[in-house]
């Protein structure tokens, strides 16, 4: 009997050791579970009519402003020649993705630092500036499918465009957009290139961001300041 019983102790005992050894993995396990759920409502609720239609009210504002801008027919307002990599996608954001085995890519690219969009959010509010794409995505993305990642993503801002692919130097390419649009004179370039990328008389219009960390405050008053000044 007594053998029997510490048996029974020993037994029920392991099963403690082994749930103990299962717990991360159950922990593991329930969090993607959660997360699976929460991507699966997350899809019904863009899916209700209501939610539909706010988001294509969005997109269509977008459409109409790039086609404004194409016709030429734009309104004087600030611009924003903005860059992805290193301004909005950021190695900082990207390596605590990595840590906690989050993806960092979506169909588009790299996902943007929160804290990043902050501040592009905090410069449109204050200028209403619309935003013109000089990023390199353009070599795989249309238009068309910014304006759709722009509302997808929850962007702040509404896009005017995107700089033509025409040169080496992004500074030549802002220039013969802005060569095509002339009734804009007040703009702001945010980059993560030197001034050497830029045209002389540009370099008093660019905001270098710091690559790892991308746009921060700092540079987002900078950036205000340029926008305010002209």
């Amino acid at each position: 009997m007594g053998y029997r019983f510490r048996l029974k102790q020993a037994s029920l005992f392991d099963r403690q050791l082994s749930w103990l050894y299962e717990m991360p993995c159950r922990k593991r396990h329930i969090a993607d579970l959660v997360g699976q759920r929460r991507e699966y409502h997350q899809a019904r609720s863009f899916w209700h009519p209501f939610r539909i239609i706010l988001t294509m009210r969005e997109i269509i504002k977008n459409i109409i402003s790039v086609v404004t801008f194409m016709i030429r027919k734009n309104p004087d307002c600030p611009i924003i020649f903005l860059d992805f990599d290193g301004v909005l996608s950021t190695d900082n954001y990207l390596d605590l993705l990595r840590e906690t085995r989050s993806k960092t890519y979506d169909y588009w690219g790299r996902l943007f630092d929160p804290e990043c969009i902050n501040c592009l959010k905090r410069i449109v509010d204050k200028t209403e500036a619309r935003i013109v794409v000089t990023s390199s995505w353009r070599n795989y993305l249309s238009i068309w499918q910014f304006i759709l990642m722009w509302k997808l993503r929850n962007m702040p801002g509404i896009l005017a465009g995107v700089t033509p692919k025409s040169s080496i130097y992004r500074g030549n390419e802002i220039a013969k957009w802005l060569n095509i649009h002339r009734n804009i004179t007040n703009y702001v370039i945010i980059d993560d290139m030197d001034y050497l990328q830029f045209n002389a008389d540009q370099t008093t219009h660019l905001v270098t961001t710091n690559h790892y960390k991308g746009l921060r405050p700092d540079t987002t008053e900078i950036a205000l300041s340029i926008l305010k000044n002209y």
